[in-house]
């Protein structure tokens, strides 16, 4: 059913734009049941209510899970919480670009040192302190990021305020609890 704009299935709201994927997603479910041959109808639908809400789900997490983000201060320490977000962000399927004052690697993710140009970049972790972040702040604001998360720690008013100014989430938060409790 529509109604401006979205459309109303049990349990599921989408707008118009995505009507398609919501067709494509009761196909691959009504597949799945013909493949199964489920002889009841209350079965049928029982399955067919399950396997829609799976694939959407699955689909909906692939599609929205990418966010390009930046650890400064990434460390190939591994009890250094910098190389634990890289490897979660990296395990979430989220690019990542660490960012260190020495070279090295976290897995298969080089830490690069300065300033790397990137483009679409979602979020900004910190792991720095307020006294170091300083060097970085124009580079930060150059990327234009959508947000700024500050970890426990990296808490700072100025780089705060500056990030506000230029319509940037400035964020005091700890990375690893968002990414763990599907917040990030």
């Amino acid at each position: 059913m529509l109604i401006n704009n979205v459309f109303l299935t049990k349990n599921y709201y989408f707008f118009a734009h995505d009507y398609h994927f919501f067709l494509i997603v009761n196909f691959l479910a009504f597949k799945l049941v013909v493949k199964n041959k489920t002889n009841s109808t209350k079965n049928k639908s029982i399955f067919i209510n399950r396997t829609t809400y799976y694939l959407t789900n699955l689909i909906l997490c692939c599609m929205n899970s990418n966010k390009k983000t930046i650890v400064l201060g990434a460390s190939n320490n591994p009890e250094r919480y910098s190389f634990l977000a890289v490897e979660k962000l990296k395990k979430h399927h989220h690019t990542v670009i660490a960012v260190g004052n020495k070279l090295g690697n976290i897995g298969d993710t080089p830490i690069v040192t300065g300033f790397p140009a990137e483009q679409g970049v979602d979020t900004v972790t910190l792991y720095l302190n307020p006294a170091l972040q300083e060097q970085y702040y124009q580079y930060i604001l150059s990327l234009k990021p959508k947000r700024i998360i500050f970890n426990p720690g990296t808490e700072n008013a100025a780089l705060s305020e500056l990030a506000k100014a230029n319509d940037i989430a400035a964020l005091e938060a700890c990375t690893l609890v968002l990414i763990g409790s599907g917040q990030y």
